[in-house]
């Protein structure tokens, strides 16, 4: 059996991590990496300090990113139907955009791409600052222009999940995270299952 790899990509605080520590549950046979976390321990950056990982180069990061992906394909458990990765197609910081995949993204078997509201987004930023330093926005932006600046970040994503999807020829499917845990389950796996 061929192990299929998805990449499962959002904004920060759209609820990817929660729908796939959720989907580990109740599906069996998935195997699943939380890109950032799994990143900082290639990196060998301790305590999962996002800030030391946001000021590293974005061209060290890519080629590192690039390194690592490849290295986890290879080493995929054949025993497990599905391989996902929690990532991001793009990286915002500060308000900032920049490119967060490259070439081995062509390697995958389909793309997901997680969303939300703006104002869920926010509200799931806002209640996790104290675990997590979500450093997306512009300095001293108010709330209404986060949720500008989170519509904007997700418009950007989704085009550039839809440029990849069209690029490499993958398929993409997008998981609405708007309601219930349950419900966001299961159209994930209904999109597994038809990958």
């Amino acid at each position: 059996m061929r192990t299929k790899k998805v990449f499962v990509g959002g904004i920060s605080g759209c609820g990817k991590s929660t729908v796939l520590d959720n989907l580990i549950r109740v599906y069996s046979g998935v195997e699943i990496i939380h890109g950032s976390k799994h990143f900082m321990e290639w990196l060998g950056i301790k305590n999962y300090n996002y800030r030391e990982l946001e000021l590293l180069p974005n061209n060290f990061k890519n080629k590192e990113t690039d390194k690592m992906i490849r290295f986890l394909l290879r080493r995929i458990s054949s025993e497990n139907e599905w391989f996902l990765l929690d990532a991001h197609y793009l990286r915002i910081s500060n308000g900032k955009v920049t490119n967060a995949v490259g070439s081995w993204l062509s390697l995958f078997d389909a793309l997901f791409l997680v969303v939300a509201r703006p104002e869920i987004i926010l509200r799931r930023i806002n209640n996790d600052s104290k675990n997590r330093n979500r450093n997306i926005f512009n300095k001293g932006s108010s709330e209404a222009s986060k949720l500008i600046q989170i519509q904007k970040f997700s418009d950007e994503t989704l085009d550039k999940m839809k440029y990849l999807s069209k690029k490499f020829k993958i398929p993409y499917f997008i998981i609405n995270n708007n309601t219930s845990i349950e419900k966001t389950l299961l159209d994930f796996i209904n999109c597994l299952n038809k990958v």
